[in-house]
């Protein structure tokens, strides 16, 4: 009689605290939704909407925090493994809380400016650093609030948690590491950008314009700079020049950001490539201190810092400014026009290369004093200006050590620093001495199949369709030049193929025959490169099948496969295919929006601007983890 009425009571517990479950998912529900009401509000400029849809989801999360302490769920919570429900119910529910809390005072800040997020907008008299102040204040706490957050969730149990309440803690996981690094980094940026901008005193930078027609790690190769000064806020730029026109020096004579910089791509900076191949690195911040370090050695003087921008960020400005004119092409410039023209329309119109250089550093030059001229409506030049600094459009470095810790978790610092527990990337540089990337399209294939105890095997192909003329344009474009490409229209890449710490290349081939590939490593990660020529018409292939020793985390009883793929800016987009396969005995229980199931697998297909990340997480059925777990 006595099990019996325990049965019952444990029944009616059960029950009760299931009900206050429902309750809390509801109100978490509630305010997961009033919170993207607020952030779409906010990026269209409506603060006042902003601000109350996030107080509506301080309400809802509070509610849900609450509930998620009711009498019937803290008793569950007691309970060995079937408590771990409740914990994990609590630990989402004061995360939304505090985010919806830095969320609000983001918000407020933001409504408190003049104008409000237009308020931000650049001005003919430069840019309002004196309007920072309070928002860098609301930045750093919101920093503090989302670090709380996403630790709590955490410290958050995985084991036992019902299917729905596992699945809400690996969305809200994602989103807040994500978020935390975002508000981390732009309150370190905050706190920067006055003295970046030249508050205490000018600051000078070295500006490169960037042609992803002749591709380089960082995007495109640095053709033609200036000095871009910051003074108070007010910008201003020298005359543009080819960087050939700096004295060209010897490698030897001139310090290294890194002894792993110079063991991977000094051998291309000889002679003319100095200057032309600093940037081959697929990271940025070293290229950038590479040429900061070796401009020093060749002119004397030390500048704060090192910013390049690609014709992307000019399509991106020239959306809020009237068309230019080029009056040496006799060419009009719009957005629709801006990028074909500067990376392959102008190559046909000027007898020199130098003399073209110039020419498209005087576009990047007009585009960038009509922008900061430009009186229109604020929040449309907001938008592009964020487009322009989207996906790595304009990538700046600073000397100021906390700037620069800042910039380098954004995209615009362009670090080779990925996140996830498995790594893929694809860089391509040029070696023909042409301007055929213009007509490159590229399609990389990453099938992965994960293996026990966090182990994985990997097939990464990438396929080089080479779509260029023949004829119509100097040989400076389509080649032949000298030995390195031998008729019109040859394509010759530098191809480098990344993968996670500790993968170890099992075999690789070029258009089918097994080829031996140069081994080299960035910071811990290794790549593995080839030389790959495709004539005008053809495609070329190169493939790697890899063994991943620490591929995904977790154990037999379930884990979590993270993909980073750090893309590649190209003049046209980068076609990826993934497919993933869980470990044997295992299936999918959840993943990133961008992924689908396929079978037992997930895939993912679509064309890259800037980077990719991709989560899914897999375990086995529940008596087997049950099992298990007991066994253990």
């Amino acid at each position: 009689m006595a099990i019996t009425t325990l049965v019952v009571l444990a029944a009616v517990v059960l029950g009760l605290a299931a009900i206050s479950a429902l309750g809390v998912r509801r109100d978490l529900q509630r305010g997961r939704d009033a919170l993207n009401r607020g952030k779409t509000a906010l990026v269209a400029g409506n603060t006042d909407t902003a601000s109350a849809e996030f107080r509506e989801a301080l309400d809802s999360f509070r509610a849900g925090a609450s509930g998620s302490r009711s009498i019937w769920l803290s008793i569950t919570g007691a309970v060995p493994m079937l408590g771990n429900t409740p914990d994990a119910i609590k630990a989402v529910a004061d995360a939304g809380l505090q985010t919806a809390d830095a969320a609000a005072r983001l918000a407020d800040a933001i409504a408190g400016l003049p104008g409000g997020l237009g308020g931000l907008a650049p001005t003919a008299a430069g840019l309002p650093i004196d309007r920072l102040a309070g928002l860098t204040v609301a930045t750093a706490r919101a920093d503090d609030l989302t670090g709380k957050a996403l630790a709590g969730l955490e410290a958050a149990p995985i084991e036992f948690v019902l299917s729905p309440v596992a699945t809400a803690l690996d969305d809200a996981s994602e989103l807040l590491t994500t978020l935390h690094r975002q508000l981390h980094a732009g309150s370190l940026i905050l706190q920067g950008l006055p003295s970046f901008l030249g508050s205490e005193e000018p600051q000078h930078y070295f500006f490169g314009a960037s042609n992803p027609a002749e591709l380089r790690g960082t995007g495109g190769l640095i053709g033609a700079y200036a000095i871009l000064t910051a003074d108070g806020g007010r910008l201003s730029f020298s005359k543009f020049r080819p960087v050939e026109s700096l004295p060209r020096l010897e490698i030897a004579d001139v310090p290294s950001p890194s002894a792993e910089f110079s063991h991977n791509w000094d051998f291309f900076r000889t002679g003319v490539g100095f200057w032309l191949n600093v940037n081959m690195t697929p990271d940025y911040p070293l290229a950038a201190k590479g040429l900061w370090l070796a401009y020093r050695e060749a002119t004397g003087h030390e500048l704060d810092g090192v910013i390049v921008a690609d014709p992307f960020a000019l399509k991106a400005l020239m959306s809020v400014t009237d068309p230019i004119t080029v009056d040496a092409a006799g060419t009009e410039l719009t957005q629709e026009n801006v990028v074909p023209f500067v990376t392959n329309e102008a190559y046909a119109l000027f007898h020199t290369n130098a003399q073209r250089k110039l020419v498209l550093g005087e576009v990047a030059e007009a585009v960038l004093h009509g922008f900061l001229r430009d009186q229109g409506p604020a929040l449309p030049r907001i938008r592009a200006l964020l487009r322009a600094f989207d996906d790595g459009h304009v990538k700046a470095w600073s000397v100021d050590q906390s700037m620069q810790e800042g910039l380098a978790k954004t995209t615009v610092g362009g670090a080779f620093d990925p996140s996830g527990t498995d790594v893929v990337s694809v860089v391509t540089n040029s070696a023909s001495g042409t301007k055929l990337d213009f007509y490159q399209q590229r399609t990389v294939t990453y099938d992965v199949r994960l293996q026990p105890a966090g182990t994985a095997t990997a097939d990464l192909r990438v396929d080089l369709l080479n779509d260029s003329p023949t004829s119509g344009y100097p040989t400076y474009v389509i080649g032949p030049y000298k030995t390195y490409s031998t008729e019109p229209g040859q394509n010759v890449a530098v191809v480098n193929l990344y993968c996670d710490t500790g993968c170890v290349l099992q075999d690789a081939s070029r258009n089918g025959r097994p080829v031996e590939l140069g081994h080299y490593e960035q910071e811990g990660y290794p790549f593995f490169e080839d030389y790959v020529r495709t004539n005008s018409g053809d495609t070329a292939t190169v493939s790697a099948t890899l063994l991943l020793t620490q591929a995904w985390d977790g154990d037999d009883t379930g884990g979590t496969y993270h993909l980073t793929f750090i893309g590649q800016t190209t003049i046209r987009p980068t076609t990826v295919k993934v497919a993933i396969t869980p470990p044997e005995g295992m299936r999918f229980t959840s993943g990133s929006d961008a992924l689908s199931l396929d079978g037992g697998r997930m895939v993912y297909e679509g064309t890259l601007a800037g980077n990719l990340e991709l989560e899914a997480s897999f375990s086995p059925s529940l008596p087997v983890r049950l099992w298990r777990k007991l066994f253990d």
